[in-house]
């Protein structure tokens, strides 16, 4: 089972969990004879038990590592350990695309070009030895950033269609019919189980880049019934319908998203200079217009509470997100947690009396659940905390977290 503390294959020692989807989990783990820091990816059991599983998760090994460059995640080892498939890759610092537009809604139109310009560069170079993604979606696109620049990286090949036969992977792992990928980032081809190649990748393309101005996608349904009318359609609006994008925006986007794809744009690389062509000059974001998709988060009011009658201490391997962000410098692990108040592990440097956003990720959940925060300790001395973690923190919730009762319950349990 993976767990904290564990060492793969004599390795790799788990230091805490990053991340965990519907597919698998990713953890931050310390090479034990270098010292250094790496992300390793597990399936998820039962997943990791079927054969289908391990092909598939196999591919994304050989896939990634296929494609060295800049704005590909970069794969160093795979293997099985204890019956569990795993990865290793380089460990990033940053935050998902998803993270971003949760957080801020939207981009500049700067920033959009910038990731646009980088995302373009992964998928042609993948285009160009065969290599179709298939799950082309923010949460698959991470922003990597130093004090100077902002690298974009492309993710999780494990939906990707190797249609050259290069690499020595020419096995399609799924059945044909089965559409595979994200509803709502699917071309028409995907979503009817046809044939795909490189513009499936650039119609996803375009979707994301218009969610990354205007800050919605161009149609709202998600359930599943409900977006593959929509697709076989027409899209809910043009993005000029959502936000006020840059002249020339809305042809660009429908050259992306033709439902013929004879007559969809064919390369993401020129797709992308012509998007750097339009908004060369502008500056600054689009103006959303109201609408429903487009309103931001709700805002968490803060009215302490002073019962805390429900301590419970769980295991330290639930990871925090502090203020929206996953990355080694923002991320907590909760050695203690009530209904109230919670102390917490982390790089994260904080002040006695600030108030934080804290997302709080549980076993088997994406979103987590987010509350805020006041800060009334912080412990930078000797404590029970390993040492990789710099501060203890202590914080008060500013509403009782009573959805979580019986949850904390089952976790102080096992």
């Amino acid at each position: 089972m993976t767990a904290l503390g564990r060492v793969v294959d004599g390795k790799y020692r788990l230091l805490y969990l990053l991340g965990r989807g519907g597919m698998g989990s990713v953890w931050v783990a310390e090479h034990i004879e270098l010292s250094s820091r790496v992300a390793i990816k597990f399936i998820n059991a039962p997943r990791a038990a079927t054969e289908h599983a391990r092909r598939r998760f196999r591919r994304e090994a050989r896939a990634a590592a296929a494609l060295r460059g800049p704005n590909v995640v970069q794969v160093f080892d795979y293997g099985i350990d204890q019956g569990d498939p795993y990865i290793v890759m380089e460990l990033l610092e940053g935050e998902t695309l998803a993270d971003r537009l949760q957080r801020e809604g939207s981009l500049t139109i700067q920033e959009t070009t910038t990731i646009a310009l980088q995302i373009a560069n992964a998928l042609a170079r993948a285009h160009e030895q065969g290599i179709v993604h298939r799950d082309l979606k923010p949460a698959n696109i991470f922003l990597a950033s130093d004090e100077a620049n902002l690298t974009v990286k492309l993710l999780d090949f494990g939906l990707a269609k190797i249609v050259s036969g290069r690499h020595g992977i020419t096995l399609d792992l799924t059945q044909p019919g089965n559409p595979v990928g994200t509803l709502q980032y699917m071309s028409p081809e995907q979503l009817l189980g046809e044939r795909v190649d490189a513009r499936t990748d650039v119609w996803a393309f375009a979707v994301v880049i218009c969610e990354c101005l205007t800050g919605c996608l161009p149609f709202s349904d998600t359930n599943a019934k409900a977006i593959v009318p929509s697709l076989n359609r027409r899209l809910k609006g043009l993005p000029s319908s959502f936000a006020d994008v840059p002249a020339g925006f809305d042809v660009w986007f429908q050259r992306g998203t033709k439902r013929d794809r004879s007559e969809r744009e064919a390369s993401v690389r020129a797709f992308a200079a012509d998007l750097a062509r339009l908004t060369s000059g502008l500056s600054g974001y689009c103006r959303m217009h109201t609408s429903d998709e487009s309103k931001p988060m709700r805002s968490i009011s803060a009215y302490p509470s002073t019962n805390d009658s429900f301590a419970q201490r769980i295991p330290s391997s639930v990871p925090a997100a502090i203020n929206g962000r996953r990355d080694i410098d923002h991320i907590a692990l909760i050695a203690k947690l009530s209904r109230n108040t919670a102390i917490l592990w982390t790089r994260h440097k904080v002040g006695v009396g600030e108030w934080i956003r804290l997302t709080l990720h549980f076993e088997e959940e994406t979103k987590g659940q987010t509350t805020l925060a006041k800060v009334l300790k912080v412990n930078a001395g000797s404590s029970d905390r390993p040492a990789w973690w710099a501060y203890e923190v202590t914080v008060r919730f500013a509403q009782p977290l009573d959805a979580m009762t019986e949850r904390l319950r089952l976790l102080s349990a096992d």
